[in-house]
């Protein structure tokens, strides 16, 4: 039988993937901050890369069976707000823990706030990107406030 370490790391890991798909249904039903972006960042901090994008997988499948959207939308969600941030935050922590000091401020500040920013930057530039390609029409910027 093994550890009870297994068990537990196992449901943190399931309850994680739970609670990353409600909020990103939540979101789909109310307009809010996009807290359910950071999920992403969340899971590479707390289980490394591999069970990162499986979770993410996961929870894209889960929302989309959730929200009834089409399983082509699926696929690009998840490249967009999976594995792109996942590709984004893992690249950031190696980074971090190799050219950093290691303590609890560069833990912090590192992998809590400038990895989960840049993993959502790039997240939603290339989503911005993707609907920019799209667009049949030509790209409108707004004009500047008077």
């Amino acid at each position: 039988m093994p550890p009870c370490s297994t068990y537990g790391s196992a449901s943190v890991w399931l309850g994680i993937i739970v609670a990353v798909t409600v909020l990103w249904a939540c979101n789909a039903w109310f307009d809010g901050p996009v807290i359910h972006l950071l999920g992403a960042t969340l899971m590479v901090t707390l289980f490394d890369w591999r069970l990162a994008l499986i979770g993410t997988a996961a929870t894209t499948g889960l929302a989309a069976v959730v929200l009834d959207a089409s399983w082509l939308s699926a696929a690009t969600t998840y490249l967009l707000f999976g594995a792109l941030p996942v590709a984004v935050s893992t690249l950031l922590e190696r980074l971090s823990n190799a050219w950093l000091p290691r303590n609890l401020f560069t833990f912090i500040a590192g992998h809590g706030f400038i990895a989960s920013a840049a993993a959502v930057a790039a997240e939603c530039g290339a989503t911005v990107l993707l609907e920019m390609a799209l667009a049949s029409g030509p790209v409108v910027v707004p004009a500047a406030f008077p």
